[in-house]
């Protein structure tokens, strides 16, 4: 029943939500000028968690009884695109108020900043300035359970310069600052600061598609480890990518983006916490039917978490789902993602590293109820198995969300 009586919470509460919501069901943005967009939107939305802090089976947060919770978040935002002859600025916005129940202690403020402008010197040298900001919360099935918020504030500044002298192969000269950290690190998650530069060479074809290689140079500092020091633990990187990417498309029947690529990165004062490997992401959409795309992606990420047992995480996901259009307003998107993260490069002999397998099923239905109004209810489930017992934890989840465009 614990889990039961929430998920019709949320059913019911669908009806409040869709009152506040048609509040906002006016003209959907403010032509400032031309084609110059002032657009503001709010939402909420209502959730639930029957294992919040992904915790083991039988396992309850310490001192209570329930490790089920109600989660709200109430946004609001802002949209501002404007042109001044060749130079364009973006600032896209939000304020987001995140609320659990019943561990209101976790409560917080987070929001999500971009800003960038788009310049041109003349027609062919051209580029961006762009920065965003996100504080959003931590994902508890990496820390466990918490008694303080810990958000996590992720970085990323950038500027880049296109040179297009009239040919279809160009350069593009790139240098961006990433950051990202919470209170409290741990091993599954880094808290991270890398400054890095790429160049690439783009071959744009008549068709619009495009194939680029690109080489990049970073220097950075990483810690995962909040507890007592652990042997070899080393902070200070000089990091290497080399790779392909593309994007090849035929409008109306598919889309391929992606790349691929080989990552080396080399700890300064310990080596035996380097390593290297191939990463790269792809995703694919193709038009089975009318009404019907087909949706898959994978991702291969290699990640630092120095432990006494390991030096980096080989992470790897791949996810497929279907997007059908059953009416003019109404789509369902029911998706299955499969997530492995191998823990390897042991500083020292051990009997076994860690590796952990994690399935997620969903099923999202969007309604767009009006031209300004649109609602999102998903249902989902994740269920993750490790050969280290403690990280096994089955989470069943839903929520609804409103959203009023004005």
């Amino acid at each position: 029943m614990e889990s039961a009586l929430p998920v019709v919470s949320v059913v019911l509460r669908t009806v409040f939500l869709l009152g506040v919501a048609l509040v906002c069901d006016v003209s959907s943005a403010v032509d400032v000028e031309g084609n110059d967009t002032l657009a503001f939107d709010a939402s909420a939305e209502y959730g639930f968690h029957s294992n919040l802090f992904a915790l083991p089976s039988g396992e309850r947060p310490v001192g209570l009884e329930q490790r089920s919770a109600t989660t709200r978040t109430w946004s609001v935002g802002l949209r501002l695109d404007k042109t001044y002859g060749l130079q364009r600025v973006i600032i896209d916005g939000s304020l987001d108020r995140y609320q659990y129940e019943p561990f209101s202690n976790l409560d917080f403020t987070g929001h999500d900043l971009t800003s960038a402008l788009l310049w041109h010197v003349t027609p062919d040298i051209s580029g961006n300035v762009f920065f965003d900001r996100k504080k959003t919360p931590t994902k508890f099935e990496n820390t466990g359970f918490r008694t303080t918020p810990d958000p996590r504030v992720n970085d990323l500044t950038r500027l880049d310069v296109d040179w297009r002298a009239g040919a279809a192969l160009h350069p593009r000269l790139s240098a961006f600052e990433t950051k990202s950290s919470s209170e409290v690190p741990n091993f599954q998650v880094e808290n991270s600061k890398v400054r890095s530069t790429e160049l690439s060479l783009i071959y744009q074809f008549r068709s619009g598609n495009e194939l680029a290689g690109y080489a990049r140079r970073a220097n950075g500092t990483n810690a995962n480890n909040d507890g007592p020091p652990i042997v070899f633990e080393d902070r200070n990187f000089r990091e290497y990518e080399y790779g392909v990417r593309g994007l090849w498309e035929a409008k109306g029947l598919y889309r391929l983006e992606g790349n691929i690529g080989y990552l080396d990165r080399d700890f300064r004062t310990f080596s035996v916490r380097s390593f290297d490997g191939a990463v790269g992401s792809v995703r694919y959409r193709y038009a089975l039917t009318g009404k019907t795309e087909l949706r898959l992606e994978a991702l291969r990420t290699l990640a630092s978490t120095q432990t006494s047992s390991a030096s980096y995480c080989q992470c790897d996901t791949a996810s497929a789902g279907v997007a059908w259009t059953a009416t003019g307003k109404i789509t369902l998107l029911p998706t299955y993602a499969f997530r492995r993260k191998d823990y390897k490069g042991p500083p020292v002999a051990v009997s076994r590293t860690l590796l952990e397998t994690t399935h997620e099923t969903n099923l999202q239905i969007l309604w767009d109820v009006a031209r300004s109004l649109h609602v999102s209810l998903n249902v989902g489930r994740a269920r993750r198995v490790a050969n280290d017992a403690s990280l096994n934890y089955s989470d069943r989840t839903a929520s609804v969300l409103v959203r009023g465009d004005f």
